[in-house]
């Protein structure tokens, strides 16, 4: 957005370099925090930027890190279960964004998802499988997720309903 609305605009650089400042946070604006703002810094601010932040090897290796740190859900419920497909996709999607050959990879994530599930949801899992043979796509694990995590955001809400109805009748 701010290459389009900024960058490939006629300001002057130094506008440009003001914006951009206003525009970063955290670790990309502690990169060119140090750059005072002025005409010349706009294009060493930008080049920066861009060689850490485009370089292709480093976010591979960032977002394989993120894939393979996605911590296990310890207990059934909407907000973990949500977790787990959002680190494990936010991950595998932007590898797939970058044109990695990630629809090779369908029994790899499928093998993660399924050994970071809870024990109940494992188990819900393996009875959803039955007594089948067939190795479930990553679509079939996926789609199991999201329908756990929307039983339990069900049963979550339920129990907040019954809990404030309980206790304004004891009232």
């Amino acid at each position: 957005m701010f290459t389009t609305l900024i960058h490939e605009q006629s300001y002057p650089r130094v506008l440009k370099l003001a914006h951009l400042k206003k525009y970063l946070k955290g670790e990309a604006l502690e990169v060119i925090s140090r750059l005072g703002v002025s005409d010349k810094n706009y294009e060493v601010a930008w080049d920066t930027l861009r060689l850490f932040y485009e370089n292709k090897r480093r976010l591979v290796n960032n977002y394989l890190s993120d894939l393979f740190a996605v911590k296990s859900v310890t207990s059934s419920s909407y907000s973990k279960v949500r977790r787990l497909l959002n680190e494990t996709f936010s991950s595998f999607d932007a590898l797939t964004a970058m044109n990695r050959p990630t629809n090779y990879w369908s029994d790899v994530i499928s093998y993660m998802l399924v050994n970071n599930m809870d024990k109940g949801t494992r188990l819900d899992w393996e009875k959803n499988l039955g007594r089948t043979s067939v190795v479930p796509s990553l679509d079939r694990v996926k789609s199991f997720l999201q329908g756990q995590a929307l039983v339990y955001e069900s049963v979550e809400r339920a129990k907040k309903v019954s809990s404030v109805s309980s206790s304004s009748t004891k009232s």
